[in-house]
């Protein structure tokens, strides 16, 4: 059942009246559930609405200036830090440097991340991936009309969310839209960390540019200094980034056959490297069907370095908006 604290923060409805009749609610349950929000800095009464043949009732609002969201995007290299409202607006943000692999000991694989968070916090935490946060951040902020999309983030790592039927698809064990180990013709050789080669992730990803760019005897650290170095035109850059178009590009084309997307939209930082976006879009039309593409649209994620940062105020508020 929809909550009525969703019911209003989404528009649908703004009084006592509204709510009664949306969630099937007695009007006695929805003026004690409102009292409570109320009491929470969850919900407020702003004035008098339109009459509808009797008294006029009191209107209801989510409150923009009471509550704050935290929000952090924690990507291999750096962390951006937000505050939002209650409406998911970012208020303020700011980004620190920190190095991923120096996380908890001895890593972060079977860390208890949202267990952690939890009890440094004190409060209700919301915990997923950089892609889906990044989808989740895009898609409300950007598209929010469209029902399928595929958002890739393309980084240090490279991965994707996906929008199915309008929500954030994980699939039965969270892991849906993890591009970055399917195989690739285009460098069917290159060694990856997780034991296989020829990985989506060993041959296009920021760290493995970087690599292939000081083995050539390029002074890069980052991902973006590859994206620099393309942009300006240097003759390495422009060929290691065009041939890691063409292997994203290869791998989209599969996943917009199986699961026909309305957009792809691409983010991160190798977002911005015009050589690959070209030779990542001219394959993907390339090897995609006909049918499956005559209406795709490829772009550059909107909301750039905050799609994360919104896409984890929006997982926070989603969790409140179905709990209260």
């Amino acid at each position: 059942m929809t909550t009525p604290l969703r019911l209003v923060a989404t528009g649908a409805a703004d009084s006592r009246a509204d709510l009664a009749r949306l969630s099937g609610l007695s009007p006695s349950t929805v003026s004690q559930r409102v009292e409570a929000l109320i009491a929470q800095d969850l919900l407020r009464e702003a004035g008098a609405g339109k009459s509808r043949g009797g008294r006029r009732p009191r209107q209801l609002e989510v409150p923009t200036d009471a509550a704050i969201v935290a929000a952090l995007d924690l990507g291999a290299h750096h962390a951006r830090i937000a505050a939002h409202d209650l409406s998911g607006q970012l208020i303020t943000a700011r980004e620190v440097d920190v190095e991923i692999g120096d996380g908890p000991v001895p890593g972060w694989n079977g860390f208890d991340v949202h267990g952690f968070c939890v009890a440094q916090a004190g409060v209700p935490v919301a915990v997923d991936n950089d892609a889906n946060l990044m989808a989740l951040g895009e898609h409300r902020w950007t598209h929010p009309d469209l029902e399928h999309a595929i958002y890739v983030k393309a980084g240090t790592g490279i991965g994707s969310g996906v929008i199915a039927a309008g929500r954030l698809h994980r699939g039965a064990q969270g892991s849906a839209g993890d591009i970055s180990h399917c195989r690739v013709t285009t460098d069917p050789t290159a060694q990856c960390s997780c034991g296989n080669t020829g990985c989506l992730e060993a041959v296009a990803s920021g760290a493995a540019l970087v690599d292939a760019l000081r083995a050539r005897g390029l002074d890069v650290s980052h991902p973006r200094d590859v994206t620099r170095l393309a942009q300006d035109g240097d003759a390495a850059a422009t060929s290691i980034t065009r041939a890691a178009g063409r292997a994203i590009g290869e791998i989209l084309a599969v996943v917009v056959n199986f699961f026909n997307p309305q957009a792809v939209v691409i983010g991160g930082v190798l977002a911005e490297c015009e050589p690959l976006l070209a030779s990542m879009r001219a394959s993907l039309y390339e090897r995609s069907l006909p049918f499956a593409s005559q209406a795709l649209t490829i772009e550059r994620c909107a909301t750039g370095v905050d799609a994360g940062v919104l896409g984890a105020a929006q997982l926070v508020l989603d969790h409140i908006l179905d709990a209260v």
